[in-house]
């Protein structure tokens, strides 16, 4: 037995000192370093392959998404053809508003209680024309309330018109007063016929500065008293599929002072001009607050490009609205209103007249009639002042 395992130990001793198995325990030693190395090169290749696929995957989505977008503005450019087609169509179909002469004829302003033809006037009224701006200054008073009236108002020809008309009057009436005073030989007859010449000249020179802020007025009364009535009509074309252009064209008519305005909105637009830029223009060169205000929504629902049926009828709510508030102000004002009436149109001038026949009758102080008379066209004028501020306060409504 001990001899077998000696035999045993010594081959297998010779065994592990053979060169084969001296270059497997040196390959087991650098085994574990070489596998790292050729894990590690393994995996930067996976990174390699992987970034390859990525950039690969990139490169063919970014031609996808050209492709797509290029046929995307494809189609967009092929609906803008067939809008514009189709816009045009039905501007063929849409009757073309022209004006007639006499409306034509009416867009000039003149100055009231003119002397002179209204072609005249503007070539007499030129040597006026530097005292007028002078007048004006750089900011006119007069622009704002022109332009409100008509668009191609020039200020400082208005202004010089009302000089000239003014002086002309004053010419007039100092000859014409001089003369009658003369031949009754009144006592300072000129110096009375110039002042009288002097007043009326100065009254008629501020009525005609005055006279555009009060048509602007009235012409504030004549568009908010059919407003209403237009923008129903708009509302109900545009919520039943007809565009906006034609309901402006099919409101120009049959609601007074606006259609007149839309009439200039729908001549503007066919002369080429936007349909946005027109109702911007409309606004702005209108004394109606109320139309301002429905127009300028209108615009920017036409820039913006939404639906203006539902904008339309938020419109004629708030309108709606509005004129009730203003009724139940004008109610509330006419208790005031009635109070005062009594007191300066009744009770004063009955408790006046009793007061100075009293007091006549013990002073002995005569009243003739034209006294009397005098006494009756003061209290009359003063019951036609109150009635016309109680027209005037009436608001102009209609729901």
């Amino acid at each position: 037995m001990d001899s077998h395992s000696q035999k045993k130990g010594g081959a297998a001793m010779k065994k592990q000192a053979s060169p084969w198995n001296l270059g497997n325990a040196i390959r087991k030693l650098f085994a574990p370093k070489a596998g790292a190395a050729e894990k590690k090169a393994r995996h930067e290749k996976e990174e390699e392959i992987a970034k390859a696929l990525a950039k690969s995957k990139a490169q063919e989505a970014a031609k996808a998404h050209a492709a797509e977008k290029k046929a995307r503005h494809e189609k967009e450019e092929e609906i803008a053809k067939a809008l514009v087609k189709s816009k045009a169509q039905e501007a063929a179909k849409t009757p073309i508003f022209t004006p007639s002469r006499h409306e034509a004829s009416q867009k000039r302003l003149f100055v009231p209680l003119m002397f002179y033809p209204p072609k005249l006037a503007p070539k007499l009224a030129r040597p006026f024309f530097g005292l007028a701006s002078r007048i004006l200054g750089e900011k006119s008073f007069l622009a704002a309330d022109l332009n409100k009236l008509d668009e191609k108002a020039n200020p400082v020809e208005y202004m010089g018109m009302a000089l000239l008309n003014s002086f002309s009057y004053f010419v007039l009436l100092l000859v014409v007063g001089f003369g009658v005073l003369n031949r009754v030989k009144l006592k300072d007859g000129p110096m009375w016929a110039l002042a009288g010449s002097l007043f009326i000249a100065l009254f008629i020179l501020m009525f005609g500065m005055a006279y555009p802020k009060w048509m602007g007025n009235k012409k504030t009364r004549q568009i908010d008293r059919d407003l209403l009535y237009a923008a129903r009509h708009l509302r109900i074309q545009t919520t039943a599929g007809v565009p906006l252009f034609n309901s402006l064209v099919s409101a120009t008519s049959g609601y007074g002072a606006v259609s007149e305005e839309l009439k200039k909105v729908v001549t503007k637009v066919q002369a080429g001009e936007s349909l946005a830029y027109a109702l911007e223009e409309s606004a702005h060169n209108n004394p109606s607050y109320y139309y301002n205000r429905i127009l300028w929504q209108m615009s920017n629902a036409v820039k913006a490009g939404s639906d203006i049926g539902p904008v339309l009828s938020e419109i004629v709510d708030f309108l709606a609205e509005e004129q009730r508030i203003e009724m139940r102000n004008y109610g509330a004002q006419l208790n005031t209103l009635a109070i005062m009436y009594l007191m300066m149109c009744i009770i004063v001038p009955t408790i006046s007249l009793i007061f100075i026949l009293v007091v006549s009758s013990f002073a002995e102080l005569p009243i003739t009639d034209t006294s009397l008379v005098f006494m009756i066209a003061i209290f009359a004028f003063i019951q036609y002042m109150f009635i016309g501020i109680i027209e005037n306060r009436r608001p102009a409504v209609a729901i």
